[in-house]
């Protein structure tokens, strides 16, 4: 899967689509394997490809499992050579805030059972308020994931978050469709960043 995603990603480069970077889901076994930071350098060596077209996203629990002080250098090489780490689902599992300081986290993604509620709960508005705060508050962006309606972009504008994903944006794509969606995106003014 991995391999796919950089070949998709050499060819929107090779092709000129301005795409930012693209996202990849990683789990603790894939940093238990050893060999993971060299095979992502290797793969984007061949290619031509700069490491920040590659984020690399884990979540709370990946802190907190077997291998955390591997993963924790795992995640410093990628960073220094310029693989922007986001930290997903951030709120719903149970890592401390001194994980923040201990690993590179660029990109701090609010969990969409908080989004979801916004408006409608107490609770996921002060969670998500605090979440934005504390992100830009540390340097990071903060991205709201899984906003699905306008109400929900709103609010979370009016809290400061810049970066948001979801349905209301666009619904998952097969790598063939990018092109032409990003094209089309390009013409219409954006109210915001889309992550």
């Amino acid at each position: 899967m991995f391999i796919k995603v950089l070949d998709h990603i050499q060819a929107w480069k090779d092709a000129g689509i301005p795409f930012g970077h693209v996202a990849i889901n990683v789990t603790g076994s894939d940093f238990r394997r050893g060999d993971f930071v060299e095979t992502v350098f290797s793969h984007l060596d061949e290619r031509g490809l700069p490491p920040s077209c590659l984020q690399i996203e884990v979540t709370e629990n990946v802190f907190l499992g077997r291998g955390a002080d591997g993963l924790e250098h795992s995640l410093r090489r990628l960073s220094e050579h310029g693989v922007r780490i986001g930290l997903d689902d951030f709120g719903t599992g149970y890592a401390s805030l001194s994980h923040l300081n201990k690993f590179p986290v660029d990109v701090l993604k609010i969990d969409r059972s908080f989004i979801r509620r916004l408006g409608q709960d107490i609770d996921a508005n002060a969670i998500s308020a605090t979440v934005i705060n504390l992100g830009r508050s540390l340097g990071m962006e903060v991205v709201a994931e899984g906003i699905e309606t306008a109400a929900q972009e709103a609010q979370l504008l009016t809290m400061g978050c810049e970066f948001g994903q979801g349905f209301f944006y666009c619904k998952p794509l097969p790598a063939a469709e990018v092109v032409g969606t990003l094209a089309r995106k390009d013409k219409v003014e954006p109210r915001w960043q889309r992550a």
